[in-house]
């Protein structure tokens, strides 16, 4: 498998941002509605959003059942395991451990790959992981040493379960892109994440109201379409022609795009100790994405 080019550096760079611009609409829907409701809810907009454009120009993956048999694979994974830890753990961690902690996903992709996709890393792949990782951590420092936990470790199972939720869905998203329809799988994933959630969130979360005020509609549609869809689907096509090991290791970026939104948008000030994570994470991202890694075969 051959490096990775500039246009798609290019284009999931597009594609951390666009999670980076996730995580303050989560936030404000969070106060809005019930966490897990709100997950179910994105997952069906998202969904939509793909699948009845398809059924109007492109109906022949709904016989496609390899289509179907990953779909069901990826929703649990991706979305019901990935998007209910995160959801779930809002506000239970302090920001600080809650960034570290996400993080580890590529870290566990890395590891899932390596047993499921045959997927071989360099010693300088390993070093860059290692490296960008460090950067977050360096990133997340200020709020590590004050961090107190709100709900123990529940917060913490919670963030972990949604890493490696995330990162087995990558490994199927991965392994179906050469085998069906990425858009319809993509799709169809996100639907059946909300036949799942959404019963899930009515037995958890019918006693607590939803506040439907205009903000809320705005962040559920920014972060279902652009943010889940759109990004989601753009991730999908760049997994066909790069490695997820080299791939994954962008989504390091999505905190350093949070401080930098944070910068331009909300005036907040960083430290010399920011800009050193940052920059570990760029270092790490240029290591891992320096030399391709080896790949030897497929997942079974």
């Amino acid at each position: 498998m051959s490096k990775i080019s500039i246009f798609q550096i290019f284009l999931v760079t597009l594609v951390t941002l666009a999670w980076a611009l996730c995580f303050p609409l989560i936030e404000l829907g969070h106060r809005a509605a019930p966490p897990l409701w709100f997950a179910a809810i994105r997952s069906l907009i998202a969904g939509l959003s793909i699948i009845l454009p398809l059924l109007f120009f492109n109906r022949s993956w709904l016989s496609d059942t390899k289509v179907w048999k990953y779909s069901f694979y990826v929703a649990l994974t991706y979305t019901v395991i990935g998007f209910g830890g995160m959801f779930l753990a809002d506000g239970r961690v302090p920001s600080g451990i809650a960034t570290v902690l996400a993080n580890t996903q590529p870290l566990l992709a890395a590891i899932l790959a390596y047993f499921f996709l045959n997927e071989r890393l360099s010693p300088k792949n390993i070093l860059g992981l290692l490296i960008s990782f460090l950067g977050i951590v360096v990133l997340a420092s200020k709020t590590l040493s004050s961090a107190t936990i709100n709900d123990g470790f529940v917060g913490i199972l919670f963030i972990l379960m949604g890493a490696l939720g995330t990162g087995a869905g990558n490994v199927f998203m991965k392994k179906s892109s050469n085998e069906c329809d990425p858009i319809s799988l993509i799709g169809l994933q996100f639907l059946v994440g909300f036949v799942i959630l959404y019963p899930i969130s009515h037995l958890f979360e019918s006693h607590i109201a939803i506040d439907w005020h205009p903000s809320f509609f705005w962040s559920l549609f920014v972060l279902a379409i652009p943010g889940t869809s759109l990004a989601t689907t753009l991730w999908i096509f760049l997994l066909k022609k790069v490695q997820l090991s080299t791939l994954n290791v962008f989504t390091f970026l999505t905190p350093v795009f949070g401080l930098i939104i944070g910068f331009m948008f909300f005036n907040e000030q960083y430290s010399y100790v920011d800009f050193g994570g940052i920059l570990l994470t760029l270092i790490g991202i240029y290591f891992a994405t320096l030399a391709p890694a080896n790949k030897t075969g497929a997942m079974a």
